[in-house]
């Protein structure tokens, strides 16, 4: 399939912040496109791992061709999060560690009633410790929680 192929439904953009609109073409990432995001501060890292996959028109337009705003913030946000990542003392296992801890000690100790959906979790763990709010973060990015129906994302709230 060229990158300038016509729609083909089961594709899906590897951009993280898509606005998801149906496209009627797609790009495929190759090193010039790379390179050329690069130029534009529009980079996010993640993309060289979808190298030879496909992005839609929309946001090839945006991140290669106009260098568009949105696209430069997101660069720089994924950029300060992967800093971030390396620099947290934290790793996961000790988040869910902290965690543990937190529910247990809501359940078995205060005899708290049941934390039935995630935003609650995440409230009531963030307040215990500041440090697993990087940790819920991470797991509503790698969700994509943005990218889900509203259906679907009030179910998970």
């Amino acid at each position: 399939m060229d990158s300038n192929s016509a729609q083909d439904l089961t594709k899906k953009c590897v951009v993280k912040v898509c606005r998801q609109v149906p496209a009627l073409k797609w790009k495929k990432i190759t090193d010039n496109v790379l390179t050329k995001a690069e130029a534009n501060g529009t980079l996010a890292s993640y993309y060289k791992d979808y190298k030879d996959e496909y992005m839609c028109l929309n946001c090839y337009n945006a991140i290669v061709v106009n260098g568009a705003s949105a696209y430069v913030e997101h660069a720089a946000e994924w950029a300060k999060g992967l800093k971030r990542r390396r620099n947290d003392n934290t790793s996961i296992f000790e988040s869910i560690s902290l965690l543990t801890n937190i529910t247990f000690e809501r359940k078995i100790i205060g005899n708290d009633p049941p934390i039935v959906t995630f935003a609650q979790l995440k409230l009531i763990a963030e307040d215990k410790n500041d440090q697993l709010s990087f940790f819920f973060n991470e797991i509503e990015e790698m969700a994509c929680l943005e990218k889900n129906p509203k259906a679907e994302r009030r179910a998970l709230e």
